[in-house]
């Protein structure tokens, strides 16, 4: 007993300071002190209010899916890519 009295009373709340854990320390994960008393038919209330919660909000609206493009033929790809770069270099050749 002599061990635990001096150990409480090496120990106070002045002692206690921010800083003490170094960064990254890992805790235990908590536990529950006491355990939980629920009251018969608790759960299943609770679960049914839940659903009607979930019912009574308005569901979002999908939107309506985008045609996909056409892809091009290599070719027209190609042609597309030149006119690019004409128009490049025509607006170089201005701004020079």
């Amino acid at each position: 007993m002599l061990v635990m009295a001096t150990y409480a009373q090496a120990i106070t709340w002045a002692d206690a300071a921010w800083g003490g854990l170094r960064a990254g320390h890992r805790t235990a994960p908590p536990q529950p002190v006491f355990v939980r008393l629920e009251a018969p038919g608790e759960a299943e209330a609770a679960a049914a209010a839940a659903a009607a919660a979930a019912k009574q909000q308005p569901k979002q609206q999908k939107q309506p899916k985008q045609p996909k493009k056409p892809k091009q033929p290599k070719e027209a790809k190609a042609e597309q890519e030149q006119q690019q770069q004409q128009q490049v270099a025509v607006e170089t050749q201005t701004v020079a």
